[in-house]
């Protein structure tokens, strides 16, 4: 569920609701959801919905449909690999659309500056898989990226770009707090400051950060005993 605007969008199952109306899109025989709990998100113009999914072969797709609702979606980036993918779209610029996740290959953050025409590959190759990330604030050329190091549950990474993708610096590497990241937020007037949602395996289910996460702070004492999918920083 998320709001753009005054309008509310729930994504369920294979259906997108609205406030006003509903829209079945996909078939669920041929669409998953994906293990990134970053499933949807609507352009700044107000004017496409993008839905991240995986397709029968268990491999990442971005779908983009229009907010009319009134016809089928199209598939605008299908990697042809991975295991993963979540989304967010930038909030100042209807064009600018970025991806993250488990991708063909060692690519895992992507982003379009055309609506999803095309992708460019904006990670330095040597990232795990993505589990969660965060673009902004104020600019979407900040991006924020939590990764699973070699694949094992129990070591996370913090990566961070400030200028599109052009360097990134590790904010911590080899995290055993928590054992998987789900979700990150991030304070709008001090960016240093984020909140971690974790996997139920973790030691830590919500952590916060004054410093970009070279520092983390239980916040749950280990519960609740759930994964934490979605954390808000007002």
């Amino acid at each position: 569920m998320f709001v753009r605007g005054t309008t509310l969008y729930l994504i369920q199952g294979d259906d997108i609701y609205t406030t006003d109306e509903g829209f079945s899109f996909v078939d669920d025989d041929e669409f998953d959801p994906a293990p990134m709990t970053k499933r949807a998100d609507v352009d700044a113009d107000g004017s496409y919905i993008y839905i991240a999914t995986l397709n029968s072969s268990g491999f990442p797709i971005l779908i983009k449909f229009s907010t009319a609702l009134n016809a089928d979606g199209t598939v605008v980036f299908e990697p042809g690999g991975g295991a993963d993918i979540g989304v967010e779209c930038s909030e100042t610029n209807g064009d600018v659309v970025w991806v993250a996740g488990d991708f063909d290959g060692n690519n895992t953050v992507e982003k379009t500056e055309n609506a999803g025409t095309s992708f460019v590959v904006k990670d330095p190759g040597t990232f795990q898989p993505v589990t969660a990330f965060k673009v902004g604030p104020v600019t979407d050329e900040i991006v924020l990226v939590a990764t699973e190091s070699s694949g094992s549950i129990g070591l996370v990474s913090i990566e961070e770009t400030r200028n599109d993708g052009t360097a990134w610096s590790e904010k911590n590497a080899g995290l055993s707090a928590p054992a998987r990241v789900r979700a990150i937020d991030r304070l709008d007037i001090n960016d240093a400051e984020i909140v971690l949602g974790n996997s139920t395996a973790a030691t830590h289910r919500v952590d916060y950060s004054p410093n970009t996460g070279d520092d983390l702070d239980d916040l749950t004492s280990g519960s609740p005993a759930f994964n934490v999918t979605v954390v808000i920083v007002p």
